[in-house]
């Protein structure tokens, strides 16, 4: 069909194209006039650079990068926060809330539906790709209501952030606290064998001999009390699967960054492209890639603290080596005095121990209590009594549009659905005829009327 035969078709089938665009209007219309007002508040929030009394502290350049701030947008549009968002809510405000997005009781549990239907109309931007200000937005039929959840918003996502800071340092607080009551019983019962030792031998005194030996093995046992609190440091590390060296790889966080970056353009370009899409495929690869360098460098972090572990029990092998070999020239002369010092240096090296695992605990515990957050609230939200939707004169024309859009093509599937010769210069494209002219009345009409069987006869081409 060509386009002069096109533009025909729609003039002569006019009143089916303003029929369908009246009937756009007409249900556009009505739709946008009587569609309730949409009001919008937004509350604002700012990303500071971590102060070194925080968990994981990062440097201002990785705290302020566009990598870290849209991880903060996907943290802020995650479950987590949405349930929190809940959780601030009164108790018994829930079930009438939930009632007035369709919830009925005992269908399903109500914070889990809050928490879904509330989380879609939560709204983030920032003024920048590089600004520290967030601005958290929320839209409802009530202005009263969207300022609530914006502030609700905003103080979720504060408290989730400060969870995933102090979750780390609680779990290794659970960790040093089993193994601190496990080496609590080795210094009792080193305690209690020094104690029965002295006892049996009739010492009184708890100090060593002024010889030479005792001497060397006085130093000998400092050493080996040192290295054996480095051996228990270094294998509570390995055991606790190197837990304080992960978390302070710079490697790993860097490609923990640009998980979160490729994530992101994926999720972008999953909005606009299919799976098989070649930049689709190419991000794929590219997190498969940095994922695969993530797990190399975790690993190598884990071989890493097991090969220290190993080093330093190694050590903790050759002092121990060698205090029993000093050991051993004392008891010579000195065979009570020796068995008393390695008492001593059995109760020295578990002391050693628990004093420094106590005081990483300790350090520990009291980041874990941490109520300090690298997000503030800047700016609370206020009513906004100036409705920011619906767009009435956008969705009338939208529906005049679509209706224009749906006349059109109804008149052209009827006329491909009944052909007609309409112009002369078709006789030659559809029948092979050539056109070798035309008759015209005085009046400028002309005479040659279409045949509406000419469309179903067979091309005689050039025969």
């Amino acid at each position: 069909m060509i386009l002069s035969h096109m533009l025909k078709v729609l003039r002569l089938r006019w009143l089916i194209i303003a029929g369908l665009a009246f009937a756009g209007l007409a249900l556009a219309g009505p739709y946008a006039l009587l569609a309730p007002d949409v009001y919008q508040s937004d509350a604002s929030v700012v990303v500071e650079t971590r102060s070194s009394e925080t968990i994981g502290a990062r440097t201002q350049g990785e705290s302020l990068s566009p990598d870290y701030l849209l991880t903060l947008e996907d943290i802020l549009k995650s479950n987590r926060v949405a349930e929190r968002v809940v959780d601030l809510l009164d108790e018994e405000s829930l079930p009438v809330l939930a009632s007035r997005f369709g919830w009925v009781p005992g269908s399903t549990p109500v914070k889990p539906f809050l928490a879904k239907v509330l989380q879609p109309r939560m709204t983030v931007q920032s003024s920048l790709p590089s600004s520290r200000l967030m601005r958290i937005g929320y839209a409802s039929n009530d202005p009263q209501f969207s300022a609530l959840m914006a502030n609700a918003f905003a103080q979720a996502f504060i408290d989730v952030n400060l969870a995933l800071q102090t979750e780390p340092a609680r779990a290794a607080v659970k960790s040093y606290n089993n193994q601190l009551t496990q080496k609590a019983d080795e210094l009792e019962a080193a305690q209690r064998r020094l104690a029965s030792l002295k006892s049996q031998l009739g010492v009184i005194d708890s100090e060593g001999g002024s010889s030479a030996d005792n001497v060397g093995l006085t130093t000998l046992a400092t050493q080996l009390a040192s290295a054996a609190a480095n051996a228990e440091v270094a294998s509570s590390q390995a055991a606790s699967g190197a837990l304080p060296a992960l978390q302070s790889d710079p490697v790993i966080t860097q490609l923990n960054v640009q998980l979160s970056a490729l994530r992101s353009q994926l999720a972008q370009l999953n909005t606009i492209a299919g799976p098989n899409n070649a930049q689709v495929r190419q991000l794929r690869d590219q997190i498969g890639s940095v994922e695969s360098q993530k797990s190399q460098q975790i690993a190598e972090a884990r071989r890493s603290k097991a090969a220290e572990a190993a080093q330093a029990r190694q050590a903790q092998q050759g002092i121990a080596n060698q205090v029993a070999a000093q050991m051993q020239r004392t008891m010579a002369s000195q065979a009570a005095e020796s068995e008393l010092a390695q008492a001593r240096l059995d109760v020295a090296g578990v002391q050693e121990a628990y004093d420094q695992m106590a005081q990483r605990r300790t350090q520990l515990e009291v980041l874990s209590q941490s109520a300090q957050t690298n997000i503030s609230l800047l700016t609370p939200a206020t009513p906004n009594f100036n409705p920011v939707g619906p767009r009435r004169l956008f969705i009338i024309v939208l529906g005049v549009l679509g209706g224009l859009i749906a006349g059109i093509a109804v008149a052209i599937l009827l006329e491909l659905l009944h052909l007609k010769i309409r112009m002369a210069e078709e006789l030659d494209g559809w029948l092979g005829i050539p056109d070798l002219g035309s008759v015209r009345s005085s009046d400028g009409q002309n005479i040659l009327q279409p045949r509406r069987f000419a469309g179903l006869l067979p091309s005689l081409g050039n025969t």
